[in-house]
């Protein structure tokens, strides 16, 4: 019976006959880190482009984000880009001023990023570490094809103790992000939150773009909810 490293390390390989370089989506979680290793594994470093979607530039949780996969892989370069749900969050007037100028910021979706990544690299192989179980909506955008065409997804069969299993028998360590549960910076519950324990000065930076974004740390504080566990993931 063919295993799941088995399986991910062959959809890989085909890939790779085809292209001999790929872009690696890295977040610095579990997932990404990863199909970091399993493509590094196949393609060999150099041939790995990693880049990363941020929220907004210059914060240090994105920093912590990437502090453990940079060092464990001695990665030179890792490239940023937008993530399309700064452009969301600020076009639907959450934390900022409700003007009619919003209505001029586009409406950019996930695979606009992923095609605009491919194109200013000039590599069409894009890896991702999405999962079938994640996520409802993504799962039916790939399902139906609305999604970047040209992607992989290495651990699309994985469940969490796959992942887990992986991360043992290569001495892959979870990062202190995941570890607190942390996904990825936004002005939801959970991001506010975590930022404002871990990352305060980040308020500052986001504060530019969402002037009112204090409010939401307020309303937590204030009826106690969606305060971040301190118990850690082991493995």
């Amino acid at each position: 019976m063919v295993s799941t490293i088995q399986r991910a390390i062959e959809a890989l390989e085909i890939r790779k006959a085809l292209e001999p370089q790929c872009l690696l989506g890295l977040s610095g979680g579990k997932d990404s880190i990863v199909c970091l290793d399993l493509a590094i594994k196949v393609y060999g470093k150099q041939n790995v482009i990693p880049f990363f979607m941020e929220f907004i530039p210059g914060l240090d949780i994105t920093e912590r984000q990437l502090r453990y996969p940079r060092e464990r892989f001695n990665l030179e370069k890792i490239y940023y880009v937008q993530d399309e749900e700064f452009w969301h969050e600020l076009r639907s007037g959450k934390y900022t001023w409700q003007t009619k100028e919003l209505e001029k910021i586009p409406q950019v979706r996930r695979r606009d990023i992923l095609y605009y990544v491919s194109r200013t690299f000039k590599i069409n192989t894009i890896v991702l570490g999405v999962k079938r179980n994640d996520s409802t909506k993504i799962r039916r955008m790939i399902e139906s094809g609305d999604y970047y065409a040209n992607a992989i997804y290495p651990i699309w069969d994985w469940k969490l103790p796959d992942v887990l299993g992986y991360m043992v028998s290569n001495r892959i360590e979870i990062p202190d992000t995941a570890q607190y549960g942390f996904r990825s910076v936004s002005t939801d519950d959970g991001g506010l939150n975590f930022i404002a324990e871990f990352c305060p000065n980040d308020f500052d930076r986001m504060e530019v773009y969402f002037p009112f974004v204090r409010a939401g740390k307020f309303r937590f504080d204030k009826w106690g909810r969606f305060k971040v566990q301190r118990g850690r993931i082991t493995v």
